[in-house]
């Protein structure tokens, strides 16, 4: 399927900020996305969830019919960062939030394995800048 085709073919696909629900899915989803080494912890999400929410989004595919059975809306993906005021990145200035930082700095882009290499990440990267300058 071409990138960007995705919410053709699944117009069903919304985005919104995370909510302390969502922490499991979104652990879960960075676990499986990242080496272990690599990976957000729960801590550090929920620190980032709770600290730069306006950093934070997630992409949803909406409650629908599938063979006559109703389906909830499952999490299918999310980005989030942080914003620093550091003139570089480093460990250090990657690990807190300053909300009138003036550098954005991206953690995690990711997407449940079932759902990649149809654009959503794509698109969702796309709607995440507007979102942040927004917040």
């Amino acid at each position: 399927m071409a990138e960007g085709s995705y919410s053709q073919a699944m117009p069903d696909l919304f985005f919104r900020p995370p909510t302390l629900d969502d922490l499991d899915l979104i652990h879960e989803i960075e676990a499986n996305s990242y080496p272990e080494d690599e990976a957000a912890s729960y801590e550090q999400l929920k620190y980032r969830l709770e600290q730069a929410s306006g950093q934070f989004l997630v992409a949803i595919k909406a409650a629908g019919d599938a063979g006559g059975a109703q389906h909830a809306d499952q999490l299918v993906g999310y980005v989030c960062g942080t914003c620093s005021n550091a003139s570089s990145l480093t460990h250090a200035s990657m690990s807190s939030h300053e909300p009138d930082g003036r550098l954005l700095c991206i953690h995690s882009v990711a997407v449940q394995q079932q759902h990649r290499r149809h654009g959503i990440a794509s698109r969702m990267l796309q709607l995440y800048l507007c979102y942040v300058q927004g917040t």
